[in-house]
């Protein structure tokens, strides 16, 4: 479960991993991940080349679908890349 997108000058990976906390046939839902790149290859602020999110939950609980796992970690992207615009004095 993956998407990537472009936004801006930024790739973003985004991955939905699903949870099975009860067994293996259960699902208990899932939660998200996503990675930051340039499209140029330059370092991010920080001299990192990738930027990669901790894996993201709604309130320690889990996302009932994929779609819904990998909308918010779209959604967190784009908030991370702004915070990295504003870093690198872009606005």
């Amino acid at each position: 479960m993956h998407r990537d997108l472009t936004i801006g000058d930024y790739v973003v990976a985004i991955r939905a991993e699903l949870k099975c906390l009860v067994s293996p046939d259960v699902v208990t839902g899932y939660t998200v991940s996503f990675s930051i790149r340039r499209i140029d290859g330059n370092f991010l602020p920080d001299n990192v080349l990738a930027e990669t999110s901790e894996e993201i939950a709604p309130k320690n609980h889990y996302f009932s679908s994929v779609k819904t796992a990998l909308d918010a970690g779209e959604q967190e992207a784009r908030v991370r890349i702004g915070d990295i615009e504003a870093r690198r004095g872009i606005s």
